[in-house]
């Protein structure tokens, strides 16, 4: 199979946690960090995904929506929740897709190659790298932050008065 446009849905994924509940998780999961459109998260479950055990992770890396990103990308063209990486470099700018990418030509220096594949990321059945982030709690304010990924930014945004 072709090298895929982008390795990151093949190799692994991104997990944005929430409080936990019980003794199990909550999360929201994404091919990566930088797929973030609303319009397809609902698509792509990130609501309420419940993770009591490592099965789990399979059902997630391997959904349906999970399936139809890597086939836009193993045919060479960016799936819609990919707009940010596809903007950026049609601007010019560094994207994370470049940086998946090396992360791929890593893997495949300390493992072999990797067999893409649509069904499964990859025909080795492994999840090479999580992305995970368990919360926003952070009591940084560096400038290059912003709410998402800290408690502390994200507190002072809900002081500022904008009118």
């Amino acid at each position: 199979m072709n090298k895929p446009l982008c390795a990151a849905p093949f190799i692994g994924m991104f997990w944005r946690g929430n409080s936990s509940i019980d003794d199990t998780f909550y999360g929201q999961y994404r091919p990566c960090c930088e797929s973030r459109t609303p319009i397809v998260e609902s698509q792509w479950e990130s609501s309420n995904l419940k993770i009591e055990n490592e099965s789990n992770f399979d059902k997630i890396f391997n959904n349906d929506y999970a399936k139809d990103v890597r086939s836009k990308l193993i045919e060479g063209k960016f799936h819609e929740i990919c707009w940010h990486c596809e903007y950026k470099e049609k601007e010019g700018f560094a994207n994370q897709r470049d940086s998946y990418n090396r992360v791929a030509t890593l893997v495949e220096k300390l493992y072999g190659p990797i067999n893409w594949d649509v069904e499964k990321g990859n025909l080795d059945e492994k999840i090479y790298w999580l992305d995970y982030r368990g919360s926003n709690l952070c009591n940084l304010q560096c400038r290059m932050c912003s709410p998402y990924n800290s408690s502390a930014i994200a507190s002072e945004a809900e002081n500022l008065d904008i009118n």
